[in-house]
């Protein structure tokens, strides 16, 4: 197989961004464990069609509710913006971003508020400035932003819940009031329909860096080697 030409997703490109341990390897631009790690998932996947999708409750929540959270982000800047359906590729790099404007705007459903309000203290997430970065890219864009939203989960993944906490309190029916208080105690933390709009909403802004670009564009060139030296010796191995 050919991973001479093969590109890597934005939202994944942090994953090759990670240092290496050794001053002599970070030096020389060389890949760490973490990116290695990931490409023999890439191995995988390109080869041999198998990937091994985590889907976690936050992250349902992320695709169940990404439609709230761009209607939420319309309402908030006071402008209409429509889910951005083009999947842009260029040398290196792959992706579609969420919204293509003046500015790219990559929105995030939070789980919950224990998980929301700590982005507002916080530094935007590498792996976030990376896939802002490649978006920008791809997009041919100088300034992108990641908008932290706090909107209610969606009744699906609340059954769920609700369904559990069944469970786990080991009560003769719904009906008992220790499940129903407990129920009112879920909802309460999932649903934020009393909280003001504009306190639903956390931005973080990324601009343009070629430098960082570069350093992108190289990382990929190092792991098609990786790619391709390890389809060798896999290949090797079996014979």
């Amino acid at each position: 197989m050919d991973f001479s030409k093969i590109r890597i997703r934005a939202s994944a490109i942090g994953n090759l961004m990670t240092e290496p341990k050794l001053k002599a390897d970070k030096e020389a631009g060389n890949l760490s464990k973490t990116a290695e790690s990931y490409l023999l998932k890439v191995y995988a996947q390109e080869k041999y069609g198998r990937r091994k999708d985590i889907i976690t409750k936050q992250i349902e929540k992320g695709l169940t509710a990404e439609e709230d959270s761009l209607t939420l982000i319309s309402m908030f800047d006071r402008k209409l913006y429509l889910k951005n359906e083009e999947h842009a590729s260029t040398e290196f790099f792959s992706g579609c971003a969420d919204i293509v404007d003046d500015t790219i705007i990559d929105v995030k459903s939070s789980w919950d508020m224990d998980t929301f309000l700590p982005k507002l203290m916080s530094d935007l997430d590498d792996i976030y400035f990376y896939q802002m970065q490649a978006y920008m890219e791809l997009y041919n864009k100088q300034e992108a932003k990641v908008c932290f939203c706090l909107v209610n989960t969606p009744e699906s993944i609340l059954q769920k819940e609700r369904q559990k906490l069944l469970y786990s309190m080991n009560v003769a029916t719904e009906e008992s009031t220790e499940y129903k208080q407990a129920v009112s105690k879920l909802e309460l933390n999932h649903i934020f329909d009393d909280i003001p709009l504009e306190e639903k909403v956390i931005i973080k802004h990324v601009t343009r860096d070629e430098d960082v670009i570069n350093k992108m564009r190289s990382k990929v060139i190092k792991a098609r080697e990786f790619l391709s030296n390890f389809e060798q010796l896999h290949t090797k191995n079996t014979k």
